[in-house]
C-alpha cells in the first residue's frame, strides 16, 4: 500500500513539473533556482542600461534590474523593466499565448530578494490592503517595454532577486540613499 502511495505522489510530482530530489526548486539552500533549460541571468551591459536582465525560457519576455537603490534606512527599491519579445500578432487575444503572458506578467507580483549569500528572503512590502508596494507591471505590446519598481524591508546588500518565471538574477550591488538637499540660505 506504501509504495502505490509513494507512486501516487511521485506521479503527482511529475504531473505538476515538479521534482522529488533534493534538487528541487525551493529545497536547495538559495531557495528557488531557475527551471531546467532556463538561460541563465546575466550581467547587462553599460549600453543596455540595465544592471542584469534575464529572459524567460517559456515565454517571449526578458526582465532588466534598471536600478537598485536606498530609499530610507531600511528600504531599497528595486526598478525593473519587463520587455515583450514577441512578434507583433504572435499571441492573438484569447489565445493561450496571451493568456499565458498576462498570467506571467501577474505572477511577477510575487518577487522577492535574496541575501546576496542567499540566506534570507524577504517580500515586498506591502499596504495594510495586500497591495505591493510600487508600480505594478504589465504587459508591454510586443516589441515595448514597461517600467515597474517595488520595495524591500532591506538593511544591507548586494542582493539577488528572485522573480517567478525568471532565472535568479544577482550580483546586484545596493546604490546609497541620494543625499538631502542642502537647505536654501
Amino acid at each position: 500500500m506504501r509504495g502505490l502511495a509513494a507512486a501516487g505522489l511521485l506521479l503527482t510530482l511529475v504531473a505538476c513539473g515538479g521534482s522529488a530530489g533534493p534538487g528541487a526548486a525551493g529545497n536547495t539552500p538559495g531557495g528557488s533556482q531557475a527551471p531546467t533549460g532556463a538561460p541563465p541571468a546575466s550581467p547587462a551591459s553599460a549600453a543596455s542600461g540595465m544592471l542584469a536582465e534575464a529572459s524567460s525560457a517559456s515565454l517571449p519576455l526578458k526582465l532588466g534590474v534598471t536600478g537598485v537603490h536606498r530609499i530610507a534606512g531600511d528600504v531599497v527599491r528595486v526598478e525593473l523593466r519587463l520587455v515583450n519579445a514577441a512578434a507583433p500578432g504572435a499571441a492573438a487575444p484569447g489565445t493561450p499565448a496571451a493568456l499565458a503572458l498576462t498570467a506571467a506578467v501577474k505572477a511577477l507580483d510575487g518577487l522577492s530578494v535574496l541575501s546576496g549569500d542567499g540566506r534570507r528572503r524577504v517580500f515586498a512590502l506591502r499596504t495594510p490592503d495586500g497591495e505591493r508596494v510600487g508600480a505594478a507591471a504589465e504587459l508591454p505590446p510586443p516589441g515595448e517595454s514597461r517600467r515597474f519598481w517595488a520595495a524591500f524591508p532591506l538593511a544591507a546588500g548586494p542582493i539577488r532577486l528572485a522573480v517567478p518565471g525568471f532565472p535568479v538574477l544577482a550580483g546586484l550591488d545596493v546604490a546609497p540613499a541620494p543625499a538631502p538637499a542642502a537647505p536654501e540660505p
